[in-house]
């Protein structure tokens, strides 16, 4: 399995428990997957799971081992999270004005 990492930004669904207070969030998501396609398809059914629409694609990486010692600690929980399930998000949320 390989890691990649997408970054999207994506807005609460209607039935999202906050969608009156959050306006969206920058959204890292990391897949383990054989493949980057495979990997990529994986994203969306994911956080629409958790009442999210991504509304925009904003980057996508292949994460190499070196890439990964390097990682800060929240991003590296996240890829912890991902090890363990295969696929994991953290939220970055703002709200509405």
């Amino acid at each position: 399995m390989k890691p990649y990492l997408f970054r999207v930004r994506a807005t609460p669904r209607r039935h999202h428990p906050q969608a009156d207070e959050l306006a969206g969030a920058y959204v890292h998501v990391w897949v383990l997957d054989t493949d980057f396609e495979t990997a990529r398809e994986r994203v969306a059914p994911f956080l629409a799971d958790s009442h999210w629409r991504i509304e925009e694609w904003l980057n996508e990486f292949r994460i190499t081992e070196a890439q990964i010692a390097t990682l800060n600690p929240s991003e590296a929980a996240n890829f912890q999270r991902a090890l363990d399930a295969g696929i994991s998000a953290d939220f970055h949320s703002w709200k509405t004005s």
